[in-house]
Formats: C-alpha cells, structure tokens, sequence
C-alpha cells in the first residue's frame, strides 16, 4: 500500500488541505470590518469547518486511534491527549461558529466581530498545533505499529464514514 493509500498518509493529506483553510480564514478575520468583501468567502469557509471538518476527526476517532488503541493505550497518554483536544476545539469551534451566524446575518456589532476574531483565532491556533502533534507523533506510531490488515480496515472505516455523511447530505435526506 502506498503511502498516499494508508490512513496515516489520507491524514496528513487531509491536513495540508485543512492548513490551506485555516490559512485563508485568518486572512478574512484581519478584514472584518469589510464585511460585504469577506462574507461570501467566510461562509463558505464556515460551511466547511460547521460540516466537511468534522468527518476527519470523526476518522481519527472511529477507525485511526481505535485501531492504534491496540498498540498505545487509547485512554492515555497521545491518544487521549488528541481526544481531550478535539473536545476543546468543537468547544472552540461552536463559539466560534455562533459569532460567524451573527456575523453572516448581519448582526455586525462590534462585539460579534471581536468574538469572532477572537475565537477563530484561537481556533486557528489550536488546530494548528494539533496538526503538527498528529503528524509528528501519532501517524508516525499509525506507521511503525499497524498491520496491513489493520490499515485496510482503517481505511474501509473512513470510506463507511465518507458514505454515511454524503448519505445525510443527498437531496431528500435531510
């Protein structure tokens, strides 16, 4: 299996695209005060981090670190630590979001706009350094301990998981 195929190498192609995006949200969040400039770019980039994000993390928890548990205590140590922060950043994310709605509606005070920069800023901040622990310690682990087997069923997780959120989202699915 080539790099690019196993779970660890889907990962770390799912984070480049994800920096990418973070990249591009700071950018707006130092031009909200030109709103009608930024608001199209920022929903889109809101619909992306409200819906598409979470199937990533969805992978890490329901195939990567469940296989990866077998080799590394799951409720310790790396693994726990990677849980502990995803709960901090959907906390983040849903404060953050929250601030974008109001935003997008509108509802353009200055204190939604300092929330909003706030928090997505420390949004950005965390998933970036989430980023780099992943990519530096557990895919490598995902790399040196999974089996052949257990990556190919890593991987079948992620597409059940892909299946399942394009499911929810078909027209008449709602």
């Amino acid at each position: 299996m080539s790099e690019r195929g196993r779970p660890a190498g889907i990962l770390k192609e799912e984070h480049a695209a994800v920096l990418a995006k973070l990249q591009a949200l700071e950018n707006l969040l130092g031009r909200l005060a030109d709103r009608e400039a930024v608001r199209l770019d920022l929903r889109e980039l809101g619909e992306f981090f409200a819906r598409d994000f979470w199937l990533h993390f969805d992978k890490e928890e329901y195939g990567l670190f469940v296989e990866l548990g077998r080799y590394v205590p799951r409720h310790a140590g790396p693994l726990q630590m990677m849980l502990d922060e995803h709960v901090d950043l959907r906390n983040l994310h849903e404060v953050f979001n929250q601030s974008l709605a109001d935003y997008l509606a509108a509802n353009d005070t200055p204190l939604t706009r300092e929330t909003m920069r706030r928090t997505g800023l420390a949004f950005i901040a965390a998933l970036r350094s989430h980023i780099e622990k992943e990519d530096g310690m557990i895919l490598t682990l995902a790399n040196a301990h999974l089996t052949p087997a257990e990556e190919e069923r890593v991987v079948l997780i992620y597409g059940q998981i892909e299946a399942a959120a394009a499911a929810r989202l078909a027209p008449g699915c709602a």
